[in-house]
């Protein structure tokens, strides 16, 4: 029986830098940009698990996941960090891949907050979407390094990424202390809820 093996497609890598940088930019934005959301959605789950942890303690680890998702989807979009950005965002993908088929089975929560109140997906979708991503990036750790376009040089990639952090964690704060930039809620800041309600 012969093993399946891959070839090496610069328009395969392209493709997938693109469709997989967006899904990740976009998640990890939808999260950072309603902050109190994604705080509610880990609550949701650490409630279903028994587990308690501080708030404070919860609030980071909602905008560190944000902010990773954001960056390293930045970066597959613009060719940075070409052998390390795949490998990371695979390494997501081993934590999330069991996590969503538990969610599937199990249907802890109704939603898995992926791209926070922007999309909302069903439990078996959030699982099947992530095993294609982790099917693309595995293709990506492989391939990526040899397609040898990227919006900026290496030797200025450094200041793409702090720009970045500091852009997404700006968007969280302000998310968080003050009101978020984009609405997704169904419910936006003036909507009349009695009136709904009655």
């Amino acid at each position: 029986m012969k093993s399946i093996k891959t070839k090496y497609s610069p328009i395969a890598v392209m493709v997938l830098r693109l469709l997989v940088g967006v899904v990740f930019l976009f998640s990890g934005f939808s999260k950072a940009i309603d902050t109190w959301g994604f705080v509610f959605k880990i609550e949701d789950y650490l409630t279903v698990l028994s587990l308690s942890y501080p708030h404070t303690l919860i609030l980071i680890g909602a905008i560190a996941v944000s902010s990773y998702e954001f960056i390293l989807g930045l970066f597959l979009l613009t060719g940075c960090y070409k052998r390390t950005t795949p490998w990371f965002l695979l390494a997501s993908m081993v934590v999330m891949l069991p996590l969503t088929l538990w969610t599937w089975i199990a249907n802890p929560v109704a939603d898995c907050g992926c791209f926070g109140d922007a999309i909302k997906l069903s439990n078996a979708a959030t699982f099947w979407k992530n095993v294609v991503l982790t099917i693309a990036i595995s293709y990506l750790c492989a391939y990526n390094r040899r397609y040898d376009h990227s919006l900026y040089r290496p030797a200025i990639q450094w200041m793409g990424s702090i720009a970045a952090f500091f852009y997404i964690i700006s968007i969280a704060l302000y998310g968080y202390n003050i009101q978020p930039m984009i609405d997704f809620c169904p419910y936006p800041a003036g909507t009349n809820l009695a009136a709904l309600l009655g």
